[in-house]
């Protein structure tokens, strides 16, 4: 296995982590949506965050395919 960056424009985050990326990339940031909350999940839903430019995460990989 290898970690692999990848852009990616929008991303699910929890409440506390929207107050994060907020305060550390807030000029990248072209909108936020509200995602409800599926029945039953005991979750206050979460946020749907889009940036004006692309952001990379790490995501791992198969190595060899």
């Amino acid at each position: 296995m290898k970690d692999v960056l990848i852009p990616i424009s929008s991303e699910i985050v929890s409440p506390k982590r929207l107050l994060k990326i907020y305060s550390q990339e807030a000029d990248n940031i072209r909108d936020v949506q509200f995602e409800i909350p599926k029945i039953g999940s005991g979750s206050f839903g979460s946020f749907r965050v889009y940036y004006k430019m692309p952001i990379l995460r790490s995501k791992r990989c198969l190595t060899g395919i």
